[in-house]
């Protein structure tokens, strides 16, 4: 599949789903256990697509990569649930290396699902015709807070090197909930190359000064099955700086808390 098909389906798929709980929200960590594509001329079911959506309270992030072609995509947004509907207001995404247009879009038809909930997209058009998608998704999250559970946009990014100071550039987002994290978007390097990047998994805080992130995916897969420490202080509630050193190189990172 070509990548323009390839990143505009997966807008398409990706920003659709509701999920009904007893309190009526949405928040959450999950997982999709399969997709599905049916139509005149296809009729086809993956169980090995990788990717994880997190709502937190006011913000949904969704994450995506195909193994085997290595492409990534991500998107960022708010979101309102009102009776089983969802309306998600994708304000940045990515994909294949490439930035697109944020997107409204509002949601499939919805239901929950022992293991967390099955979205439905009736018709939606793509190169193969109209077709009806189906994913399921589980809820790998747990019960759990912390100070950072939220959307963070990254204000800077830089790595010291004795004296050198050397600014990293990009655009990075970062959710925190359920005891996830997922943090995606656009690198750009010295010779201004734009990379899609993700990486998401599992966190614990350690005590009020110290996090500690597995890394479950990622765009750079020797990343995969790490687990980083960073020191970490909080600014108000509302901005935090994480650390961490690496081959004897420091790494900063500061953020600033998404608001409505």
């Amino acid at each position: 599949m070509p990548k323009q098909i390839f990143y505009l389906l997966f807008v398409v798929f990706s920003c659709n789903s509701c999920s009904v709980k007893q309190n009526g929200r949405m928040q959450g960590a999950y997982n999709m256990l399969s997709e599905s594509f049916k139509g005149i001329s296809l009729d086809t079911t993956y169980t090995n697509r990788t990717q994880l959506k997190i709502y937190a309270d006011d913000y949904i992030m969704y994450l995506r990569i195909n193994k085997e072609t290595g492409v990534s995509a991500m998107g960022i947004g708010t979101y309102k649930f009102d009776s089983c509907k969802v309306k998600e207001n994708i304000f940045y995404s990515a994909a294949a290396d490439m930035e697109i247009p944020g997107s409204t879009i509002d949601s499939a038809e919805i239901k929950t699902t022992d293991k967390g909930y099955e979205q439905v997209i009736p018709q939606i058009m793509s190169y193969k015709g109209l077709l009806r998608v189906t994913e399921e998704y589980e809820a790998v999250g747990k019960q759990s807070t912390s100070p950072l559970d939220g959307a963070w946009k990254n204000t800077a990014h830089y790595a010291i090197h004795v004296n050198d100071t050397t600014k990293l550039n990009g655009t990075l987002y970062t959710i925190y909930y359920s005891g996830y994290w997922a943090s995606g978007g656009m690198t750009v390097d010295s010779v201004e190359r734009r990379q899609t990047q993700i990486a998401y998994g599992p966190f614990e805080m350690d005590g009020s000064n110290k996090i500690k992130q597995t890394i479950l995916t990622a765009t750079s897969t020797d990343l995969e099955g790490k687990v980083l420490e960073y020191d970490l202080e909080m600014n108000g509630v509302d901005k935090y700086r994480q650390t961490i050193t690496i081959g004897g190189i420091k790494y900063v990172e500061e953020y600033e808390r998404l608001k409505k």
